[in-house]
């Protein structure tokens, strides 16, 4: 399925950008059949990183499979634009054509948002659950909470221990009497009957009722299958082949051998960091104290043999002496035949400026579809995947552990930029004792005395010092207070809250199937209640989800959800801080009213966003915001 998806990610960029220009996309028709491809792959690659054991694949699986989200999201702006800036849109005309079902385009959470946080998660509610009980706040899944009863007297509790004794021995004591009941009615039967039977009657007696009960389970179990298979009477399912039962047992030792393949991976990169440091560190440093030798004799003054200066860790130390920067082009040279005045005409203006200016316009237009800050990511991980995986044979490999070379492979760079950190601050110690040495040999020959003391003088940390003092940054008024104090205040006052666990789908609701229709007749149809999914799903959950995503898609600060009441917005709301594993901030003016007044409520603003954004992600959730009063009214 991973190469299969792979395989569509490069189809789709060769959809979007095909060699004949003719042929590239331009009616919302064809960029939403080119999102509905995006948003299966999509499908296919998160199904692929759910399934998948091996722990650096999915390290490479999960940047293709975000990139193509990004990808996916940016064709969703684009066709918000296409579609006069209108964010609900009607693709019922799309999906008879592909033969596809209006569910297809519903957009699925990945399951990883919580899952790879689930340590972190579990312990973050822990913590909340425990604030919450000491506290006695009510939370939303919990409107009522039980506060602590104040502990018995002591002769009150003795009266409540004396009738509970006083109960359980007439219990016991009525059991006693029932079976002595019982075998008194048993010896006055035996005792009517006159002659005991022997032990022979007895067995026999025994056998022909064992028998009768054997043949009536038998007959009752033939009579259950001739109903079954009449279909009168359905199956009994054996829960060792129940369907669901198996594959919850599938999923959750897949999740067992993923956790133990991430841990072995984890371990690995330590130990297998400090194998390429005892066996190849030398070499690296070798390498690099070669060439910095050489860069320091290329470069060293002929007539007086000073030394030239060392780059500064801010300037990249020895790598521009390791890897150089590329010379500058060279100055194109005018042709002999007028070529600086080629295309000018009276003035030296250009004749073609308005032309130029119109197609820099066309090509502005055709950036903002074309290009994309998820395209390079999905080419890098499409070229990753081949190199690494295409070709590799992992026969052996049946248990998906991790591969030991790759992870030295991996490791290399990062160990040789560690001994090269390491190389340069032995190179400015020596550099430095060498410029002290022929300064002390230059004011020697000179006659003079103290050369040292000029040492330290050059003020580049006094230079640090004065740049220190000019940008003063504002004032946190809760610098002394730690984040856990901050975080049980908010909780303790009910701004912070535990979320409903709901999700997404809770909101129930059927897309609309004439919404194309109605638009071709000029009618703007209401959003359905499958397209706010939708929406909430590709401007919130998505996007809040997965920091990378966060980082490069375009900025939704907020969201605003109207309509009337019991609606389901508060339902959504929770969807979202549920499903992203996010803080629940209840910043609704019925949950704050009297608990900072005044002067406070800035304060309480303060906490709640250096909280959230410490603790991110968070949801901020603001109700009835017509109801927030002005005080100096």
């Amino acid at each position: 399925m991973w190469r299969e998806s792979m395989m569509e990610l490069l189809d789709l960029l060769e959809a979007e950008n095909p060699e004949d220009p003719a042929m590239a996309p331009k009616e919302l028709s064809e960029w939403a059949c080119i999102y509905i491809k995006y948003l299966q792959t999509f499908r296919k690659l998160e199904m692929a990183y759910h399934q998948m054991l091996h722990p650096q694949k999915r390290i490479d699986m999960k940047r293709a499979l975000e990139a193509c989200i990004g990808r996916m999201l940016e064709i969703r702006h684009w066709l918000v634009k296409l579609n006069r800036s209108l964010d609900f849109i009607n693709l019922d005309d799309v999906l008879v054509d592909l033969k596809l079902t209006p569910e297809f385009i519903e957009i699925p959470v990945p399951r990883y948002f919580r899952e790879d946080r689930a340590r972190e998660l579990e312990d973050r509610d822990k913590f909340l659950e425990a604030l919450v009980e000491k506290y006695a706040v009510p939370q939303p899944d919990r409107p009522e909470v039980i506060p602590a009863l104040n502990p018995l007297k002591e002769e009150d509790a003795v009266v409540v221990i004396q009738n509970n004794e006083r109960g359980r021995q007439a219990r016991e004591k009525a059991k006693a009497m029932l079976s002595l009941k019982k075998q008194r009615r048993l010896e006055d039967k035996r005792s009517k009957m006159g002659v005991a039977i022997t032990h022979e009657q007895a067995a026999t007696t025994i056998q022909s009722a064992i028998r009768g009960m054997l043949w009536r389970r038998r007959v009752r179990r033939e009579a259950d299958k001739e109903l079954v298979f009449i279909e009168m009477k359905l199956k009994v399912k054996d829960a060792a082949k129940d369907p669901c039962v198996i594959e919850g047992a599938n999923l959750s030792r897949r999740k067992r051998l993923q956790e133990e393949n991430s841990r072995e991976y984890d371990d690995a990169i330590v130990t297998l960091k400090d194998k390429v440091r005892d066996t190849e560190g030398q070499d690296m440093r070798e390498t690099i104290q070669d060439k910095v030798n050489a860069w320091f004799v290329e470069n060293r003054h002929p007539e007086t043999g000073e030394y030239p200066d060392f780059p500064e860790p801010e300037e990249g130390g020895s790598k521009r002496i390791l890897n150089p920067p590329p010379p500058p082009p060279e100055p194109v040279e005018a042709s002999e035949d007028g070529g600086k005045d080629k295309g000018k005409g009276k003035g030296g203006k250009d004749k073609g400026d308005k032309g130029a200016a119109e197609e820099a316009a066309g090509e502005d237009v055709v950036e903002e579809v074309v290009r994309s800050a998820f395209v390079p990511d999905i080419e890098e991980a499409v070229q990753e995947y081949v190199i690494k995986w295409q070709d590799r044979d992992e026969r052996d490999n049946f248990q998906q552990k991790y591969d030991a070379e790759l992870v030295k492979d991996e490791l290399r760079p990062i160990v040789f930029e560690e001994i090269r950190e390491q190389v340069d601050e032995e190179v400015r110690a020596m550099l430095q004792n060498l410029k002290d040495m022929i300064e002390a040999e230059r004011a020697a020959k000179l006659g003079k005395k103290g050369g040292k003391k000029k040492k330290g003088k050059k003020g580049k940390k006094g230079k640090k010092g004065k740049g220190d003092k000019k940008g003063k940054k504002k004032k946190d008024p809760t610098a002394d207070r730690s984040m856990e104090s901050l975080y049980a205040e908010l909780v303790s006052n009910g701004v912070l809250q535990t979320c409903i666990q709901v999700h997404i789908e809770d909101y129930l609701g059927a897309p609309n199937y004439l919404g194309a229709t109605l638009e071709k007749a000029g009618i703007i149809p209401d959003a359905s209640m499958a397209q706010i999914r939708q929406a909430v799903n590709e401007y919130a959950i998505l996007p809040l989800g997965s920091a990378y995503l966060h980082e490069k898609l375009p900025f939704v600060k907020t969201i605003l959800l109207y309509g009337a009441e019991k609606t389901g917005k508060t339902l959504l709301a929770h969807a979202v801080s549920n499903l992203v594993g996010a803080n629940f901030f209840n910043l609704s003016p019925r949950n704050t009213d009297g608990k900072y007044p005044s002067k406070a409520v800035a304060m309480m603003i303060h906490m709640v966003f250096k909280v959230a954004k410490i603790m991110a992600p968070s949801v901020v959730y603001l109700d009835e915001v017509e109801k927030v009063r002005d005080e100096r009214s």
